[in-house]
């Protein structure tokens, strides 16, 4: 079994951490469709970019404008495959 490396200064954000990541739990709950998150905070990020169209965050290299914080998984795959030069 592989030991996880990760270190945190506060207890709460190891015990999130735990929950979330290895035993995968999702207890934030989507209350406009089925999706279910780890943590508050990808709930939020999911109900700003999905249900209410936000785009607060622009990419630094290119005339993108996205839900999540520059160099996200999205970002990086936009860029990966092309489909922003």
């Amino acid at each position: 079994m592989r030991r996880c490396d990760s270190t945190f200064e506060n207890p709460s954000d190891r015990d999130q951490h735990v929950r979330s990541v290895h035993e995968k739990r999702r207890d934030h709950a989507c209350p406009y469709c089925a999706a279910t998150f780890g943590t508050m905070g990808d709930l939020t990020t999911h109900v700003r970019s999905v249900h209410e169209k936000r785009r607060d965050h622009a990419c630094t290299t290119a005339p993108l404008r996205s839900g999540e914080r520059p160099g996200g998984a999205r970002a990086r795959v936009v860029h990966r495959q092309g489909e922003v030069q």
